[in-house]
């Protein structure tokens, strides 16, 4: 946002230098530089049209002899419509380089000798215009470097780069706020003489807001008889000054306003609104309306509009309609002055990727009271610029009322978090001079009433930064260096990851990252879960939080894929959501932990002797060792149905079930443009986390005596599992049991059909002797005993 200098200045006396004035900006936090003027013309002086003679045979070219001080007048031919005798102009002698690159050389024109070119604004860079040349204050001096001459009667504009949460602070009302708060000085407001007319304004126009949710209220007046033309000097240099292009008197005054005091305001051709009615309501979906620019929009339900008696005539917030612009032939106005909601317009204007003043200031919040001001600002500006009378009184419906909040702020923190001695008086008189007004109370208190203006305003903290603002942040004191535990700060829940991090590309993983936002259709895919839509998404295709990782997975899969990396182990630590109307944000967010392992051609170990493929055994066995790494209970991989998932199992470590993996089948891999076989899983990072809560690592000593092997075969039912074969070999291994590991898996001839051969290595060892062969065979046995009662298990001959 631009502002000027000088205008700036009515707001604030101050005696600062333009470079100073940015400076003492940017250290009150809103950071501002001069922007510069360079003009790229030279030998350019300003000169007097002494004499101005038509030329023969020619309709529109004349001879003018100009003066520039010298002792000779230099001629100039020139066609310019409105060259005139007396005129003082710019002129660019012989030599002079115009705007462009263009040199300027002695010529002939109709046979006479042209020393020069007395310039329009284009010739010189200074706008488009070419409608004539440039005409001077009569009382400028001859001579002069009409650069020069320029930078001293240009007003410098000050380009402000504002941060999003000071709305108040896009205008030169809101700036001078911040400046006379550091100066110690009031702000000066400008004057308005409102002279209404005898015709109540109910008469002329009625008011209602059908749509609350998007407007909290809306205030209006009527202007009858105006007369619109060009908008006088002072008003047009202070809009292009700014950046802004003049329209007319009317519309210029309402962007002038919204320049001067932040508030949008618009105005109706009031004979164009239909029964003069005004409601405010939401768009149908589907429902279309052509704005001031020409273009037909298609609106939703999350567009607000406003509407006369008949229709649509303004898109609320953000642009005006085309058949009820002011124009020339315009006599009678309603001007609007509205609050509407900042979550509204900035949906809207994103939706329909439409941009203006009025949507930047709505969307980042407006003075909900100071837009009456701002309409009786108006009002009597256009009475000034356009005649007209104002009907008397104003309509007013305001059925959202807001109450300034009230935070209370505690002296001793403030100091504390400051590093400061402030006296509360000191804290309130900073305060004060922002308009937040304060009341002291016991114990070092202070309540602080927030203005509307000022709605970001919400917690104790963004008051201490009020504070230390308008302290001067370098007036507070610095020390040389600080230490401070990461973990004296927060609590990091999450610390635990990096040992899976670490652990995982030990093993020949590798991390990836994607995006939390996905398409609608992926959230489907892996989970149950509601998805959460986001209501003001950048695309289409990151319009909803993931709720699963695996789709993330698959994508990086197949981009390695298409680019000849068929060898892919990856993992994925990131949050997943799932819609919940109860929770305050609408989402229940749980941090998970996701896998993908290819197995097509390239995807085998490196080794010439011992290689494997990474198939769902592969990767079974890397989650395995991750949760014993982890120190957790045992797990238990159970076969269950997991959606999008075949052959899937589910881990659950006692009755919690905290992850499940399986294969992506072939039309799932093809809609990922996927040719190899895939692996994936995911487990419940904040499932395990709660596992692991209270668990410690105890140290064990070495055993210095010998491990003792013993190896059997059992002849199970097909049906029957390994885990519980395992399980309950553990069960009944007895205190010198160490571990046990499946070594051999056969069916076919020799075996009884329906059935399957299973063998098992067992390990046994005690902490202080070297064991008997008697001692493990009495465990063995109980252990094959065991198996034969509880799982029909047959110990094969041989084993």
């Amino acid at each position: 946002m631009n502002i000027s200098y000088h205008w700036l200045k009515e707001f604030v006396e101050h005696d600062y230098s333009p470079e100073e004035l940015a400076a003492e900006l940017t250290a009150l936090g809103l950071e501002a530089t001069v922007q510069s003027k360079d003009y790229d013309f030279t030998g350019v002086v300003t000169g007097r049209v002494d004499d101005v003679t038509p030329l023969p045979d020619s309709d529109h070219l004349k001879l003018c002899q100009v003066s520039t001080g010298a002792a000779e007048t230099v001629p100039v031919v020139c066609g310019a419509p409105n060259v005139a005798k007396g005129q003082i102009v710019p002129l660019a002698t012989v030599g002079a380089v115009l705007h462009g690159g263009l040199k300027l050389k002695k010529s002939k024109i109709r046979g006479q000798v042209s020393q020069g070119m007395i310039c329009a604004e284009d010739e010189l860079g200074l706008s488009d215009d070419h409608t004539g040349i440039i005409v001077l204050d009569p009382e400028t001096p001859i001579g002069l470097d009409f650069k020069e001459y320029l930078k001293s009667q240009s007003d410098t504009v000050i380009e402000m780069d504002l941060t999003p949460n000071r709305g108040d602070a896009f205008s030169h009302l809101g700036v001078a706020r911040d400046l006379a708060a550091s100066l110690g000085k009031k702000v000066r407001l400008p004057r308005v003489d409102l002279a209404e007319g005898k015709t109540p304004v109910e008469e002329l126009a009625k008011v209602s807001i059908s749509g609350p949710d998007g407007c909290h209220r809306y205030a209006a007046r009527v202007i009858q008889g105006v007369k619109i033309g060009p908008s006088p000097k002072w008003l047009a240099d202070r809009l292009t000054t700014i950046g802004l292009r003049p329209i007319n008197n009317v519309v210029d005054a309402s962007n002038y306003v919204l320049m001067e005091l932040g508030h949008p305001l618009h105005t109706f051709d009031y004979d164009k609104l239909a029964k003069g009615r005004i409601d405010v309501y939401f768009a149908r979906n589907g429902q279309t309306f052509t704005t001031l620019d020409g273009e037909e929009r298609k609106l939703s339900d999350q567009h607000l509009l406003i509407a006369d008696g008949d229709g649509p005539v303004a898109l609320a917030g953000i642009m005006g309609g085309l058949d009820s612009e002011v124009t020339e032939q315009t006599r009678n106005i309603l001007i609007e002055s509205a609050y509407f909601a900042p979550s509204v317009i900035r949906r809207g204007a994103k939706t329909l990727d439409l941009s203006s003043e009025a949507s930047k200031r709505f969307e980042r919040d407006t003075d909900i009271e100071g837009l009456i001001f701002a309409l009786d600002r108006v009002a009597a500006l256009i009475k000034e610029l356009a005649g007209g009378e104002i009907a008397r009184g104003r309509l007013d419906a305001y059925p959202v009322r807001h109450e300034p909040k009230e935070i209370t702020l505690s002296t001793a923190f403030t100091n504390r978090l400051l590093g400061t001695d402030l006296t509360a008086e000191r804290m309130a008189a900073h305060l004060e001079s922002l308009g937040i007004e304060t009341a002291a109370e016991s114990g070092g208190q202070i309540t602080c009433r927030v203005p509307l203006f000022r709605p970001e305003l919400e917690l104790p903290v963004d008051l201490i930064e009020e504070i230390a603002r308008i302290e001067g942040y370098n007036n507070l004191p610095t020390i040389e260096s600080i230490q401070v535990p990461l973990g004296s700060i927060i609590a990091d829940s999450h610390e635990w990851f990096t040992g899976i991090v670490s652990r995982l590309v030990g093993w020949g993983y590798h991390q990836h990252m994607s995006t939390t936002l996905t398409r609608g259709e992926y959230c489907s895919l892996f989970s149950d879960a509601q998805a959460v839509e986001l209501t003001n998404p950048l695309s289409s295709e990151l319009a909803y939080l993931r709720t699963s990782l695996i789709p993330g997975l698959l994508q990086a899969v197949s981009f390695n894929e298409r680019r000849q990396q068929q060898n892919v182990l990856l993992f994925e630590i990131g949050a997943v959501q799932y819609y919940n109307k109860e929770a305050y944000n609408r989402a229940d967010e749980h941090f998970m932990l996701g896998f993908a392992a290819s197995s097509g051609s390239g995807s085998r170990d490196v080794h010439w002797k011992d290689q494997a493929d990474r198939d769902q055994f592969y990767l079974k066995g890397s989650i395995e060792s991750l949760l014993a790494v982890l120190r957790l209970p045992r797990v238990t991989a159970i076969p269950a149905q997991v959606r999008g998932l075949t052959n899937a199992i589910q881990f659950c470590i006692a009755d919690t079930v905290v992850g499940h993996m399986g294969g992506i089948d072939s039309e799932m891999r093809d809609s990922f443009s996927i040719d190899t076989e895939v692996s994936v899983a995911e487990l419940d990072l904040d499932q395990l986390g709660e596992l692991l809560k209270g668990r410690t690592v105890a140290y064990n000593e070495v055993a210095p005596f010998p491990v003792v092997e013993r190896d059997i075969a059992l002849e199970v039912p097909v049906g029957a599992t390994a885990d519980a074969l395992e399980k309950t070999i553990r069960d009944k291994g007895g205190k010198y049991f160490r571990n046990s590991r499946i070594f051999d898996l056969y069916s076919g001839e020799g075996v009884a059909s329906a059935k399957k051969s299973i063998a098992f290595r067992l390990y046994f060892q005690a902490a202080d002797r070297t064991l008997k062969d008697g001692e493990v065979e009495q465990q063995v046995k109980r252990i094959t005993a065991a198996l034969e009662s509880k799982h029909k298990a047959i110990w094969r001959s041989g084993s």
